[in-house]
């Protein structure tokens, strides 16, 4: 089961970045649909990196410290990567949303 949270955490990031290209690829869209899918967004990237951190947990909990040891600093690097795109696009997004309410 815990081998699942891996797999999950990938779907969640690729979810969070994927929204927020839809809404880059949408010629319109409402400010609310916008703010709505920028939410959904970050909670994705925050249900990622949740599973992230039950999976070290489960790491812990079976005295498993050299795969801690070993897959730490990718996983904050990947970590970094997921927060960092994510933010960035959903910036476009609000930036887009923005631009076409002026409009």
């Amino acid at each position: 089961m815990y081998g699942l949270l891996n797999i999950g955490s990938l779907f969640f990031g690729l979810v969070a970045w994927i929204i927020p290209v839809v809404f880059l690829i949408t010629k319109k869209f409402s400010k609310n649909n916008s703010l709505v899918g920028i939410f959904v967004s970050l909670i994705c990237v925050i249900i990622s990196m949740l599973m992230q951190m039950i999976y070290t947990k489960f790491l812990v909990d079976i005295n498993d410290w050299s795969a801690v040891m070993d897959t730490q600093g990718s996983l904050i690097f990947a970590s970094s990567v997921l927060l960092i795109v994510a933010i960035a696009l959903n910036g476009l997004v609000l930036r887009k949303s923005i631009r076409n309410n002026l409009e």
